[in-house]
């Protein structure tokens, strides 16, 4: 649950520290390095996604 920190203006702004414990966590870049090559997968091989690639350009 993400909580806010009063800055040095008196500002009221909220708190990364869970985003930022995510990105240094070894889940996830173990799940972003194993995910690319099969969300490329279906991009590029499967049907309405490949579909969907052609007609966009990409």
């Amino acid at each position: 649950m993400s909580h806010t920190h009063v800055d040095e203006n008196g500002l009221m702004v909220k708190c990364y520290h869970k985003s930022k414990s995510a990105l240094l966590s070894g889940g996830f870049w173990l799940g972003l390095t194993l995910g690319f090559p099969i969300e490329h997968f279906l991009w590029e091989k499967v049907w309405p996604f490949k579909l969907l690639t052609q007609y966009l350009g990409l």
